[in-house]
Parts: C-alpha cells; structure tokens; sequence
C-alpha cells in the first residue's frame, strides 16, 4: 500500500512540470504540443486510476467506515477568485496615509503655486491666498473636460485590447480606442485657431491658480461619483485594495478596477488624456505668455517646454503601451488617481515653466546642450524599456523581443534578465527621473520651489518600485529570488 501513495506523488509532479512546460522560441510550438498533450493525458489518466485505486483500498481497511468518498479539486495557482473578498492588504500607510495624502497633496500644489509668484518666491513665506470666487474659471474648466469626453469618445482611432482581466464568465481582454494622439493634435489646432482669432489665450495664465483649485474640487466630485459607482459593480469588476472595509481608504485607493461608460469609453485612459493634453496646454498657454510680455523667448523656457512637450508626444503616440503597466491592470480609480490626473499632472508638473515665466534665466548655451544630452537618455531607456516590456508582456515569444533572456515563474509569466531589465530593474522609472530632473534644471537654483515637483516625481517612483517589488517576491516566490540576484540593482548599476 505504500507505493501507490509514492506513484501518486510522482505522477502529480510530472502533471506539474508539463502543465507550467513552456516550448522555447526556437522550438515549433505546433510540434512540441503534438507530443506533449498525449502523454499529458496519459499521465493524468494513470494518476486518476492510482488515486481511485488508493480510495477503494482506503474504504475495504477502514472497514466501511465511510460508504462515500470527497476528492477536493485541484486549483491552479495562477488562477484569481473571480468573487473577490474584502482585504485588509493596506499600502501607502493604510487609512492613516491615505487620510494625510488626501489632505496633504492639494495642500502642496496650492501652496506651491501661492508661494512663489511674480513678487516673490521662498519656501519660509507663508502664502497669500488669492480671490477664486469668479464662476468664469468654472465654466471654462467644465466645458473644457466635456471637450475632452467629446473627443475621446468619438469612434476614431485604432482599436487595441489589453492583457486577460477578470469577467463574469471568466477572463476576457477588453478593448481600447487610442485616440489619445488624435485629441492632442485637435487640441493644439484648437489653441492655434484661438491665437488666429485673437482669443484671449492669457486667460488660462490670469486664471491659472482659480482653475487648479476647481480642478481639485472637480476631482473630489469625480472621485465621489466613482466610489459610489463602484460600489454598485459586479464582484469581478472591483478593485481588491479598494475592498478594506474603511470606505475613506476605499475612497482613496477606488472601489472599481476598470471604470467605463458603456463598452469604449474608459474613465482610467480618458484620465491619462485629461492629465496629458491639460499639461501640455498649460505649457503653450504660458508659452505664448511669455513672448507676449517679452517680444521674444529665451532659451531655458524654450528648452523646458520642448522637453515635456516630447515627453506628451511621445506618451500619447505609445499610449498602447500603458495597457500592460500596472496603474491600468492592478491599480484602481480612486481619488488618487484622479487627483494625480487632473491636478498635480497639469498644474503641478508645469510649474517649472510657470517659474520660468517668472523668473526669467540666462543660461549658458553647453549648459543648455549638456542637460538635452541627460533628457534624451532618460527619453531612450524610458520608451525603449516600456516598449520591450509591452511587446514582451503581449507575446513573450514575438520575434521583435526573441532576444531577450527571461526567467519563468510557477505562475506561467516570465522575468526578463537582458537588455535594459537586464541592467536595472525599473529601467523606465530610471528614465522618468532623468527626465524630470533635466526639464528642472534650467530653473537653475535660486530657489527650491521649482524643484519639488521633480522631487516628488523621484519620491513617488521609488516607494512604487519597491512596493511593486514586495508584491513581486510575494507572487513569484523563488523564481523572485533569482531575479534579483541577477539584476541586482533598482535604479542605479552599482549605487542603488
């Protein structure tokens, strides 16, 4: 009787192994699978027929004590409960941090932007706060978000799906319309019409304080909107950190996962739009600005603004390859998210060239060429490491990443240990940063202010990179373990 037991326990490994068996690229898939779900099948047959052996041996020495016998089915451990249950998993501090982050992130775009004006600009001078009471701002703000809804939900733009995410029958890959390119092109010939026209563009300057503090107020009302939607969506759909049980975390973090109106309209991309266009309006709006007061632009401004314009632009072009990343596939809508969208992306973001406006720089030309040199490193690892890990995450055999090593995991995903992840972990983190800090530098450093977006950008990054990678060693467990002793290094090779 003991070796069927042993049999058992053997047939069942070699399950395993076939089971997590995947064909290399150079081997031909249709081949291997030909040969391997035969013997697949066998194996689970020859393990069906030992274990029903082993049941009856089981009933005959325990002299009938039990006439009826309950096998419990195996799970597969890649597999997610499609109902989901409340979780006490809290990140970022729990409710304690979320309530502070809350407060504290519309705090600092209001203070930044009241303590260094046109008069004065230091970190130690309480701010004066303005009159917003002007319904204008409102009304142009409300108008410009529905613009925007208008834009994103016209049927324009290629279709691309997403990575499998949970359903009611299952998993299912939902679709995108990325138009995102297509409203920032509408956008800008919009503003081009408007300086045709002679609109007031400086409208948007005058008002600029006014429209980031309604900003913050119409994200509180999204965010309301969200969570109350949330909570009316099916099991599948939710979000599993936004399921604590403490409706103000909840709040925070987003009850919903994947948010839509309708089949095509997806409040996360549309979101990314909002926050995308809305900076690069603001950046052209300052722009135009400074040549009227001026008669003429300088040099830094005109760096600053060429530099996160690309930066959009590029985004925007490859929007595809945010459909792979973890804010749209494992991170809910929550006030967070919406906030970071519709406030700190336009109005804080863009407070460099609102400094620059101000406080008007004479830099060096080599200088000027040194710091192009840093942002378009930083562009080239941000955009090439996102693409390899798009393509790779999409089809890890396509011939466009065939040359890059991985290692694979129990949970049928695979690591990649060459190239940029070969070097770094978070090679597109890396990237972000160097380009934050190279559209900073030309503020020069007279003063502090102008550097605490790039600051925050750096602090958000790296708590993200090692929150990521707890979840990772979690998920991945020793095949985590030898990635890691592989690609040493988060950020900087040697250093960190």
């Amino acid at each position: 009787m003991e070796s069927l037991p042993t049999s058992i326990q053997y047939l069942d490994k070699m399950t395993k192994v076939m089971d997590e068996y995947e064909p290399s690229p150079s081997q031909d898939v249709g081949k291997v699978s030909d040969v391997i779900m035969p013997l697949r099948a066998s194996v689970r047959i020859a393990a069906l027929q030992a274990s029903k052996a082993v049941v009856e041996a089981t009933e005959v020495g325990s002299n009938n004590e039990s006439k009826t016998a309950s096998v419990k089915p195996v799970e597969d451990e890649d597999d997610d409960s499609i109902t989901l249950k409340p979780s006490k998993k809290y990140e970022m501090g729990g409710p304690i941090g979320a309530f502070l982050m809350s407060l504290l992130l519309p705090a600092l775009c209001v203070y930044v932007h009241l303590a260094c004006t046109r008069y004065s600009c230091t970190i130690k001078q309480l701010p004066v706060f303005l009159k917003y009471g002007s319904r204008d701002p409102a009304l142009f703000y409300v108008g410009w978000i529905l613009f925007q809804a208008v834009l994103t939900a016209l049927p324009i733009g290629k279709v691309v799906e997403g990575l499998p995410v949970r359903c009611e029958n299952g998993f299912s890959k939902l679709k995108y319309r990325m138009n995102g390119f297509i409203t920032l092109v509408v956008n800008l010939l919009m503003l081009t019409s408007m300086l045709y026209f002679k609109c007031p563009v400086s409208f948007v300057y005058k008002n600029l304080f006014q429209l980031m503090v309604i900003s913050i107020l119409f994200s509180i009302f999204m965010s309301v909107a969200l969570y109350i939607k949330g909570c009316r969506a099916p099991s599948y759909a939710q979000n599993e950190a936004g399921l604590s049980g403490c409706p103000q975390y909840d709040f925070f973090q987003g009850r919903e996962l994947n948010p839509r109106v309708g089949k095509m309209f997806d409040l996360k991309l549309f979101l990314i739009h909002v926050g995308l266009i809305g900076w690069a309006s603001v950046d052209l709006c300052l722009l135009y600005q400074s040549y009227e007061e001026f008669k003429h632009l300088n040099y830094p401004i005109l760096f600053t603004v060429s530099c996160q314009f690309v930066f959009i632009f590029v985004n925007l072009w490859h929007a595809d390859m945010f459909l792979t990343t973890a804010i749209v596939n494992c991170e809910g809508v929550g006030y967070l998210r919406v906030l970071s969208m519709c406030t700190l992306v336009p109005f804080l973001y863009s407070f460099p060239v609102i400094y620059l406006f101000q406080y008007r720089q004479e830099i060096p030309l080599y200088c000027l060429l040194s710091t192009g040199v840093v942002f378009c490193c930083g562009l080239y690892i941000y955009l090439q490491s996102n693409l390899e890990k798009n393509a790779f995450r999409r089809n890890p055999y396509s011939p466009s990443v065939s040359y890059l090593e991985s290692i694979p995991t129990s949970k049928k995903k695979r690591l990649i240990v060459s190239g940029l992840w070969g070097t770094v972990r978070h090679p597109n983190y890396l990237g972000d940063i160097l380009m934050n800090m190279a559209w900073t530098l030309p503020c020069g450093f007279g003063h502090f202010i102008p550097f605490i977006p790039a600051l925050l950008a750096v602090m958000v990054l790296v708590t993200r990179a090692v929150r990521e990678e707890g979840k990772c060693k979690q998920r991945y467990g020793p095949a985590w373990n030898r990635y890691t002793s592989q690609v040493r290094y988060r950020f900087i090779p040697y250093i960190f």
